[in-house]
């Protein structure tokens, strides 16, 4: 085998991510050119982009290849939309990747690296002769039930979702908690619509599954890396008595919550900034009552952005903040509070998935650098109390919190899971080069 070629299969581009799966996805790009590998990515074309490019991504060139859809002159992002939509459009994508993965690619030359839910990991049942692994970032149905959005779209999404679990050999999730949902999830399959369910889509996609396989022992963990910039970038000046948020403008993200708090803080600037959608509906919803909730604050303050905010403003506006709230009501990872950590930054979370996860914690818990609070009802008094202990502290408390958030985000650099990554492709993570080495040594 020569497996020096890896392939990233994604719904999100490079050129138009909206959240932490399709950024940790570039990033994992990155480090793998960084490591000597030929990286491709396949994903969808939408309006205005060409069908494949090549172009200088750090330490190499990464080459994209972007497939037709019979809407993709119409689309200004992937998730343009109603849910059952994009089951169309991600069904039309599944067969695309298909063809140009069997027409493209040898079996014996390549790894393929599914990332998403639902039909991009279906391909891993659809390929059983490549070395494919999936990541799941996110269920679809878990966020809708914590957020209210179910439609008429829910039983399929869960369908395609347990499909997708029992058809793929080589699953990975990217915390405990996602683990857990997966098998939460999974337990549906003996529901008698879900079943009949999956057997239409298998049957629709030519797939084989075995539903009485013992899907926990296949469910491996890999953690997200943060960037090293976010270890290494000078530092920015800090404003006194400012919090920050940032994210996808979703309603897992949870915003109302840090506005309802900031309301009760009149002393104190807030700052929610992040990716807007405006043609997904539902967002567009959220994003329109977060803007009328901060209208009637004077200390709040929106920044949400077609394409999100990067590179070096990013940080900037990070560093801006004493200390980051991030409210989620669902969150598989929450590559967010590892990056605010990363920066110094002492974090407000919740009981997540992620959340759990990234700050080391099961349960409520006010920690050395930060605060994780209960996912529930009460979550804008959690995060008015975390404030008020937070800005109540002496400077010196504060430092110390500053200098456990960065040592805590030592756990998520990019060099402790590569390794990871690169055995479950069935690569020798011997493999690195003595350049790359002695940069893990520095």
């Amino acid at each position: 085998m020569n497996w020096q070629n890896i392939l990233h299969v994604s719904f999100q581009d490079p050129r138009h991510m909206t959240g932490g799966q399709g950024v940790s996805t570039l990033q994992l790009c990155r480090q793998e050119l960084k490591h000597g590998f030929n990286v491709e990515y396949l994903s969808l074309r939408i309006r205005g982009e060409p069908e494949e490019e090549r172009f200088k991504y750090y330490e190499g060139r990464l080459h994209v290849q972007r497939i037709s859809l019979s809407d993709s002159d119409n689309l200004a992002t992937p998730y343009q939309g109603t849910e059952s939509d994009q089951i169309k459009r991600r069904m039309e994508f599944h067969g695309k990747a298909l063809d140009a993965i069997r027409e493209g690619y040898d079996p014996k030359d390549i790894v393929i690296h599914l990332h998403g839910f639902y039909c991009v990991p279906l391909l891993a049942g659809a390929l059983p002769e490549y070395n494919t692994m999936s990541t799941y970032n996110l269920l679809l149905t878990p966020r809708m039930d914590r957020t209210g959005e179910r439609d008429e779209a829910y039983e399929k999404i869960r369908a395609l979702e347990i499909l997708s679990f029992y058809a793929n050999g080589k699953i990975r999730a990217i915390s405990p908690g996602m683990k857990d949902e997966i098998l939460c999830v999974a337990r549906d399959r003996n529901n008698p619509s879900i079943e009949k369910m999956i057997n239409y889509y298998a049957n629709i996609l030519g797939i084989g599954v075995a539903l009485e396989e013992n899907l926990e022992e296949r469910i491996a963990i890999i953690p997200h890396g943060i960037s090293e910039e976010f270890f290494e970038a000078p530092r920015f000046l800090t404003q006194p008595n400012k919090v920050v948020a940032w994210g996808r403008v979703s309603a897992e993200k949870g915003f109302e919550y840090l506005i309802e708090a900031a309301s009760r803080l009149p002393n104190k600037e807030f700052l929610i900034f992040g990716t807007k959608g405006d043609e997904e509906r539902s967002r567009r919803k959220y994003c329109l009552m977060l803007e009328d909730m901060a209208a009637k604050h004077s200390n709040v303050h929106l920044d949400f952005r077609e394409g999100g905010v990067r590179g070096a403003e990013l940080i900037k506006m990070i560093d801006s903040g004493e200390i980051i709230a991030m409210p989620s009501l669902y969150e598989s990872f929450g590559l967010v509070n590892g990056e605010a950590l990363a920066r110094g930054k002492p974090v407000i979370t919740t009981t997540t998935a992620g959340g759990k996860f990234i700050m080391g914690t099961e349960i409520p818990s006010q920690l050395p650098y930060g605060y994780v609070l209960a996912n529930d009802g009460r979550l804008a008094e959690g995060i008015f109390s975390s404030l008020n202990s937070f800005f109540d502290s002496s400077e010196q408390e504060r430092q110390a919190m500053r200098r456990a958030a960065f040592a805590r985000a030592q756990n998520f650099k990019w060099p402790n899971v590569m390794d990871s990554i690169l055995g479950f492709y069935n690569l020798n993570p011997k493999i690195i080069t003595p350049r790359i080495k002695e940069e893990i040594a520095v």
